[in-house]
């Protein structure tokens, strides 16, 4: 026998097996772009997006949980609160029952010919001698056969077409077959109306999901608001995130009252709040707005409007009593600073003033002692 032979592998040879690498990610993603392997799909507007189950369950647990109650394998309360947020936004599609098929006609039998009377005579000349030939039982055992025979001829001769309208009746009474299992999973979106939104949720999942760029672009605000309907039924925080940054930017008096309007119709309390705070910061776009008639048509946004106008109004006045009380107990203190001074300044004056006094009698006592001296000495 040879001796085995190692054969050495270069780890940095692009051709070797080890170095060849899987990239999961990017396998998942470019699965995605070419639909290949797809065993679900969304429906929304006319327009059909394949996916994979598997990937939209990992990155959503609504979704998961969904699929799980579908399958009556899920559990928990928090999975039926996601499975039942997502049974309002997706209906499964139901599968078309195939028509029953048209009971088959039994073959019509042609009539045999007559047979010339010749040789009917000779089949009479001939069945005495056979029967001759045959045993005396045989005429009991045939007419035993043909008693028994006569009622499964009687269930043979029984129209097919019982048994298929049978059948059939059957297949109409059973409950509709979702289109599960072999067949493709077909969800239809109806909490949506722009196809568009499903599309950017969808290349959403599977760029993020596995780490490559993305970037948001919707097209129009209506597109923006399907995604955040989207993104709150599935659970995806930082999509919302995107699109509720997209509806903050570009505010004008133009489009301010239908941003209003998705906020208020999707819950958006902070975004909301921010808004008015905007608008209200701008009094002539703010009187603009008010006095629009798109505003009319939405009470509830305009009575905000107006409270949040208040409530600006009365701080404004209590800043500017804050401001009048500060500017008062400023001049206070100038005041008392400036008496201070005075007080300081007039100090000195009255030192000197009482020390003046004093100054005179020092000098004076001098004075009057040198001529008692002179006059001693003159004695």
């Amino acid at each position: 026998m040879s001796a085995a032979v190692k054969v050495p592998v270069d780890a940095a040879d692009g051709n070797a097996p080890m170095a060849a690498s899987c990239d999961v990610a990017d396998g998942l993603r470019k699965l995605y772009e070419r639909t290949e392997l797809c065993d679900m799909a969304f429906v929304a507007n006319g327009e059909r997006f394949p996916a994979h189950k598997a990937m939209l369950a990992a990155m959503s647990t609504h979704f998961r949980s969904y699929l799980q109650q579908q399958m009556g394998s899920g559990s928990g309360s928090g999975e039926s609160e996601g499975a039942t947020l997502m049974a309002g936004l997706l209906k499964p599609v139901v599968a078309p029952v195939a028509p029953a098929p048209a009971p088959e006609q039994p073959p019509v039998t042609e009539p045999a010919p007559a047979e010339a009377p010749e040789a009917t005579a000779a089949s009479t000349e001939a069945a005495p001698r056979e029967g001759s030939e045959a045993s005396p039982a045989a005429p009991e055992e045939s007419g035993k056969d043909a008693d028994a025979a006569a009622p499964l001829a009687s269930e043979a001769a029984a129209p097919q077409g019982a048994e298929d309208t049978k059948a059939a009746d059957a297949a109409a009474e059973a409950p509709p077959k979702l289109a599960t299992g072999s067949r493709r999973l077909e969800l239809d979106v109806t909490g949506v109306q722009t196809a568009e939104s499903v599309r950017i949720m969808l290349d959403y999942m599977y760029s993020v999901g596995t780490s490559s760029q993305w970037e948001y672009d919707p097209s129009s605000l209506e597109v923006n608001r399907d995604v955040l309907r989207l993104a709150q039924h599935f659970n995806l925080p930082h999509l919302h995130e995107y699109a509720a940054r997209w509806l903050a930017k570009g505010l004008a008096t133009s489009n301010v009252v239908s941003r209003l309007v998705i906020c208020e119709d999707l819950g958006l309390s902070l975004l909301r709040d921010k808004i008015i705070e905007q608008l209200t910061a701008h009094p002539t776009a703010l009187t603009m707005v008010c006095t629009s008639p798109e505003i009319m048509q939405h009470p509830k946004i305009l009575q905000d409007l107006l409270i949040q106008v208040a409530s600006v109004g009365a701080s404004a006045a209590k800043e500017k009593e804050k401001q009048k009380e500060k500017e008062l107990e400023k001049e206070k203190e100038k005041e008392e600073k400036e008496k201070e001074k005075e007080k300081e300044n007039q100090a000195p004056q009255a030192a000197e003033k009482e020390a003046a006094p004093t100054k005179q009698k020092v000098q004076e006592k001098p004075q009057q002692g040198g001529p008692k001296k002179k006059a001693k000495k003159g004695v």
